[in-house]
């Protein structure tokens, strides 16, 4: 290897030889102003010199496109039951117990001593925020789809998904195991087994 070669591995490119890094350069050549000529991808191992990998593989995860299953991706098949089951720490395919809905948990990241955090796609329809590694449940009838999830880090709030309407609604109380026979959920949480959530018709509903 010559002196001031580059050696790559995956997305980090390490230089053999000391060098004082240029850190507007990737911005430059974004915006064309100077540099090299073309746009710099998040695939691209020069545009995160000095970064942590981490960061780096994040930014894929921004991205809205749908990303095929892995072939470590987990399946999991729920029963027309309403009772959570837990998934975390992984990539998933959770399946609606009619079959006909699927929702994707890719891995992202984990905070220091805590559950892991996923992004989504919804019957191949990118969701906004996170879900947590945590409980997830179907409605009996699989319209309804709930959830550990946060809009930004690092909250942690329960969202409900309307399935057939692709709307969702964000509940204020974080609710852990739990039973989802609509209108009601249960906290299944400690043995609780308390109504936590009872919807009216009276909640706000968002578009995904």
């Amino acid at each position: 290897m010559t002196a001031g070669s580059l050696r790559f591995d995956r997305h980090i490119a390490v230089r053999s030889t000391p060098l004082r890094c240029d850190w507007f350069a990737p911005l430059r050549a974004r915006s064309g102003r100077s540099g090299t000529p073309r746009s710099l991808s998040i695939f691209d191992p020069i545009s995160v010199i000095g970064k942590d990998r981490r960061v780096a593989e994040q930014r894929i995860f921004q991205h809205d496109h749908f990303m095929p299953l892995g072939i470590n991706t987990q399946r999991i098949e729920f029963e027309d039951d309403g009772r959570s089951k837990w998934a975390g720490m992984g990539d998933y395919a959770l399946v609606s117990p009619d079959r006909r809905h699927e929702i994707i948990l890719r891995y992202v990241d984990e905070p220091p001593q805590g559950e892991s955090y996923h992004r989504a796609w919804i019957d191949e329809r990118a969701f906004p925020g996170f879900f947590w590694g945590a409980y997830f449940g179907f409605t009996p009838d699989s319209r309804f789809f709930a959830g550990s999830w946060m809009g930004d880090l690092y909250n942690r709030q329960t969202t409900v998904v309307d399935l057939f309407e692709q709307r969702y609604h964000v509940l204020a109380e974080h609710i852990q195991q739990f039973v989802f026979d609509w209108p009601m959920l249960t906290d299944l949480h400690d043995g609780a087994g308390r109504v936590a959530f009872e919807f009216s018709g009276s909640e706000h509903w968002m578009p995904y």
